[in-house]
């Protein structure tokens, strides 16, 4: 009795050990809810949970993060629908803050720019205009009017005439150029007469529009983040689904089908995968069974194909007589659910790129056509800064808007290959020059900054080149362009390589299969399936295998995966590694069973093959007229526009210089011709556009680049979703292209528009 009384000892003091550390391992995940504890200290951890914690971000990452974790200091509470809203997005984007601290950061960044704009606004009645000669004219154009305006009565004749005196004595500053003697003497009237100082009430209404776009801005942007990573999880759901199959074909194991596409899988995806093993490990979940089922709720209004695959792959798990049915309708289910929504996108897509082509380019054009004109009655009201905040900042935010909310819709396609696996591919951000990595920013400043400088002086300088004008905004595009390019060329190549080498594989798949079932030896399928593989890249991967077969004497396992000669190492696709490596575990069984797995595995890649074909043809018309868009349409219709305004602003330049001329002279202008003058020409100045032709170029040279480059967001968005080697891509070609045809369609317009009304400048000057 004794012995068996120790053993029982034994057995107790073993399961007590083992549930005292299940329950500091329940404590610890509770605990690492990827909230940053306030002081740090040493924990003991599982070393597999503290690498899925690193993974996963367990300390704030961005400033937004870190700024958002020191506001929630301030206590300030939200409603609890709004505190419990907040926080599901912060939890669905992995980021590492608060509820409460983002919405005390969102009350501090609106208060921060109210209370700036209300102090612009009482800056306009204490502090005067800088001595310039524009601000000069403006102030004693604007004291003239007022005196002229200023009824003459018992109670303000004697301030009346005090108040022209000092008009003459502004009138006086102006003409001898002392324009902070000007100012000053139309400051001291206006106040005379009862105008204090010159506020500005559009910059106020602009400053007070940015606090709350600011407030809303911060609120959001957890739920923008999330809406980011649910993206790219959608673009990976596919390919989790088919890992799952691929592994439960062979071992009919959830938890280990969701173990298998987790380590496949790269991102937020992946990160989710790993926090529902956790759980089942830590006791939070009973099994894989409770853990999915808990999990697809979450897809069911987000992802409703993906949703009801893994509901279908549950059932599989314990319906052995219908498995391989209902693996072939799970894969049926995410492919055609996909291609259906993607169908039903590009339907409701119409109106959003109407909106887009008008509100970006048509009306914004027409614009432009007419502000030269609209300056003619509005010249005092209009200042360059206007049309600055309404074309390169107030239109680009609208069409950033747009776009976005245009893409909220958009359903899950294909994640891009993953190229982390490739060998000699220079990290994001990096380029090989002459075999060395190197930085793309340098390259990019050193294009960006003499282009600045030259648009900087053709901004600061009067009676330069307006074609000088272009360097401004060539600074901005043609460095981003550069650095896009040079980020992405290198890594963009790979990637094609890996997608071809993909698309290829069902088809040697297919064949090694055929080859394996008539029994012949896998040395032997696989060089007669290379026979039928000539011209593709994939039959490199089986020739390489056999020769490690037949060279060392490898298993088919070790031909593949062995770490120095694997052929499996040369071809840096995630997808071909996980496939192979479910083969090699089912050819232990035999190569039968091997045989069979390929052949099924194979139809599955075909499938997703096939979708990725027709989600091309369903997105090619939109994407060919977003490319035609961004290419070809905004910058041709800018160049031409901005030739066509310069040159009413030349010849509206031309008429102030003679008007001026002739009131020089002391010549009479009759009742008709100050009828048409006296909107443009009034005040003590005389005639003058207030923009240049050049600051206009600039302007909409700004305009036609952000155009530009939103649509090519847009454009990247509709091909490869989120993706940053395809965006860097896809914005550096689209911005050269458009340049070049800016600068043609601009250079072309001005000679034929610009020859053709140079001669007539010439009468009206009398010359």
């Amino acid at each position: 009795m004794g012995f068996f009384d120790g053993k029982d000892k034994k057995k107790i003091e073993k399961e007590m050990a083992e549930k005292d550390r299940m329950d500091k391992l329940r404590k610890l995940m509770d605990r690492e809810q990827l909230s940053v504890p306030k002081k740090e200290r040493v924990i003991a951890r599982p070393r597999d949970y503290t690498d899925f914690l690193k993974e996963v971000r367990q300390k704030p990452q961005t400033y937004f993060e870190r700024i958002a974790l020191r506001a929630e200091v301030l206590g300030i509470k939200p409603s609890e629908k709004t505190e419990k809203s907040l926080q599901k997005d912060i939890d669905d984007a992995y980021m590492v803050t608060s509820a409460r601290g983002v919405y005390a950061l969102s009350i501090i960044a609106l208060l921060i720019l109210m209370i700036f704009s209300f102090a612009y606004l009482a800056s306009g009645y204490i502090i005067q205009p800088a001595p310039t000669k524009e601000n000069a004219v403006i102030m004693v154009g604007d004291f003239d009017e007022l005196v002229k305006s200023t009824r003459s009565t018992a109670g303000t004749k004697e301030k009346l005439d005090f108040a022209k005196q000092t008009l003459q004595s502004a009138k006086q500053a102006l003409q001898d150029k002392r324009y902070e003697r000007a100012i000053s003497y139309s400051w001291e009237g206006r106040a005379l007469l009862g105008v204090n100082g010159k506020p500005d009430f559009l910059g106020f209404f602009i400053f007070f529009l940015s606090s709350i776009f600011a407030w809303y801005f911060v609120l959001t942007y957890p739920a923008s983040r999330s809406r980011v990573l649910t993206m790219k999880m959608g673009s990976d759901s596919i390919l989790c689904v088919l890992y799952m199959i691929i592994y439960m074909r062979g071992s009919p194991n959830l938890e280990g089908a969701l173990k298998f596409a987790s380590e496949n899988l790269r991102g937020p995806l992946s990160w989710d995968l790993k926090k529902l093993l956790w759980g089942i490990n830590l006791g939070t979940y009973s099994n894989a069974d409770a853990a999915l089922g808990q999990y697809l709720e979450r897809w069911k209004e987000r992802n409703p194909p993906f949703s009801e695959a893994l509901n279908l792959l549950r059932g599989s798990a314990v319906q052995a007589e219908r498995r391989d049915e209902l693996f072939d309708e799970t894969l049926s289910v995410i492919l055609d659910g996909t291609r259906e929504r993607a169908k039903r996108f590009i339907g409701n897509l119409r109106m959003p790129i109407m909106l887009i082509h008008a509100m970006g380019i048509l009306l914004p054009v027409m614009g432009l056509v007419l502000f030269p004109i609209v300056v003619i009655f509005l010249a005092k009201s209009i200042k360059p800064e206007y049309l600055f905040i309404m074309y390169d900042i107030a239109l680009p935010a609208f069409l950033w808007i747009i776009i976005n909310k245009t893409l909220e819709a958009q359903p899950s396609t294909f994640s891009q290959p993953d190229i982390s696996l490739a060998k000699g591919v220079p990290r994001l951000g990096k380029f090989f020059l002459s075999g060395k990595e190197t930085p793309v920013w340098p390259v990019a400043l050193a294009v960006f900054l003499p282009l600045f400088l030259l648009g900087l002086y053709a901004l600061l300088t009067t009676g330069v080149e307006t074609s000088l004008s272009l360097a401004l905004p060539l600074s901005f595009g043609l460095s981003a362009a550069v650095y896009g390019i040079l980020d992405s060329y290198q890594k963009t190549k790979v990637r094609q390589d890996i997608r071809r080498i993909e698309e290829e594989f069902s088809v040697a798949l297919f064949q090694l299969g055929n080859q394996l079932s008539t029994g012949v030896p896998i040395e032997s399928a696989m060089s007669r399936s290379v026979e039928g593989l000539k011209g593709m890249k994939v039959a490199d991967l089986f020739t390489t295998t056999t020769a490690n077969m037949t060279k060392f004497g490898y298993t088919f396992e070790r031909a593949m995966f062995d770490k120095d000669v694997g052929s499996v190492w040369y071809y840096p696709s995630a997808l071909i590694r996980s496939v192979l490596s479910v083969i090699a575990e089912a050819g232990k069984k035999g190569m039968q069973t091997a045989s069979v797995a390929m052949v099924t595995i194979s139809r599955y890649l075909k499938g997703l093959h096939t979708l990725k074909e027709d989600l091309e043809e369903i997105l090619g018309d939109t994407i060919s007229s977003m490319k035609f868009l961004s290419v070809f349409l905004a910058p041709l219709v800018s160049g031409i526009t901005v030739t066509m305004a310069m040159v009413i602003i030349q010849i509206l330049t031309q008429f102030g210089v003679q008007y001026n001329d002739i009131l020089n002279t002391g010549a009479s202008v009759s009742a008709p011709q100050q009828l048409l003058v006296l909107p443009w020409c009034q005040g003590s100045g005389g005639c003058s556009v207030p923009i240049t032709a050049g600051a206009f170029q600039m302007v909409v040279g700004l305009y036609m680049i952000e155009t530009v480059a939103l649509l090519a967001y847009f454009l990247n968005r509709l091909q490869n979703g989120e993706d940053e080697i395809g965006l860097r891509e896809t914005m550096g070609t689209t911005l050269i292209f458009g340049i070049i045809v800016y600068i043609v369609s601009w250079g072309i317009s001005s000679l034929v528009f610009g020859s053709t009304i140079a001669p007539l400048l010439v009468p009206i000057g009398g010359k």
